[in-house]
């Protein structure tokens, strides 16, 4: 139930931000909210896809695909 009401809440969320909604809200909430809010908008914005480059170690096709170069430890 809490799984179900996580999900409506999100998709609340989401439809309200991508409306432009949440940011005519934050536009009467004080000023630190305000700040808060753009500074996690904007690293929403500028993050890339899984995080920082260079934190997961991504193998190539020819990785995957091949038989590994050492056996595996026991």
């Amino acid at each position: 139930m809490k799984f179900l009401i996580g999900v409506a809440a999100g998709a609340l969320a989401m439809w309200a931000y991508q409306g432009g909604k949440l940011q005519s809200l934050m536009g009467n909430a004080p000023e630190p909210m305000q700040q808060a809010f753009s500074s996690f908008q904007s690293t929403v914005q500028n993050s890339t896809p899984g995080g920082a480059e260079g934190s997961i170690a991504r193998p190539t096709p020819a990785e995957v695909a091949g038989r590994p170069s050492e056996p595996l430890p026991n």
